[in-house]
C-alpha cells in the first residue's frame, strides 16, 4: 500500500510539474506573439492615466467591432481621469493588411449602422486622416505603416492631439 501511495504521489507531481511548464510556455509565447505597441505619455497636455496591451488590447478592439481582425498586437491608452481621449492602436501583420482595415472601417462606417458620423477626410503627410463625431467626442482614424490608429478626443482637444498623434505615429 505504501508503494502505491508513492506511486501515486509521484504521477500526480508529474503531472503538476507538466502543467506548470504548459503555463510557462503559454505565457513566453503570449508575449512573443503580441509584441509592444508604444503609446504616447501624454497628449494636449493631458496624461496617460490607464493602459491596455496585448491580448486584452485585441479582446477590447474585437469587442468593440463585434468581430475579430487579423492582428498581431494592440494597446489602448486613456488619457485624463475622464477619458478626456482614448488612443487605440492596432498592429497588422503587413502594410497591405493594415490598409485593407481601413478601407473595412470605412465602409462599415459608411453604412450608417455605427454611432459615428463622417464628418471628413484630411490629407495629412500623405496619409488619409478620417474624421468623425460620435459618444460625445471627435474622433479620428488613419494608418501608420502596419499600425492602425483610433482615438478619440474632446473637441476643444482635437487639434492639438491630432497633430501629437500624427507626429508620434508618422
Amino acid at each position: 500500500m505504501n508503494r502505491r501511495v508513492i506511486s501515486i504521489g509521484l504521477i500526480v507531481l508529474g503531472l503538476a510539474l507538466v502543467f506548470v511548464s504548459v503555463l510557462i510556455t503559454a505565457n513566453n509565447r503570449e508575449e512573443q506573439d503580441f509584441p509592444a505597441i508604444r503609446l504616447p505619455e501624454q497628449l494636449a497636455g493631458i496624461f496617460r492615466y490607464s493602459m491596455v496591451t496585448g491580448p486584452q488590447a485585441l479582446d477590447e478592439i474585437s469587442f468593440m467591432h463585434g468581430k475579430e481582425f487579423e492582428l498581431i498586437s494592440g494597446a489602448r491608452g486613456t488619457y485624463g481621469q475622464r477619458g478626456e481621449i482614448t488612443v487605440w492602436v492596432s498592429s497588422a501583420s503587413s502594410e497591405n493588411a493594415a490598409n485593407e482595415l481601413v478601407e473595412e472601417m470605412t465602409e462599415k462606417i459608411a453604412e450608417g449602422n455605427s454611432p459615428f458620423i463622417p464628418t471628413g477626410e484630411d490629407l495629412l503627410g500623405g496619409r488619409i486622416i478620417h474624421r468623425l463625431e460620435g459618444l460625445g467626442q471627435v474622433h479620428f482614424y488613419f494608418q501608420s505603416g502596419n499600425l492602425v490608429i483610433w482615438f478619440g478626443v474632446d473637441s476643444e482637444l482635437a487639434d492639438q492631439a491630432l497633430v501629437q498623434v500624427l507626429d508620434y505615429y508618422p
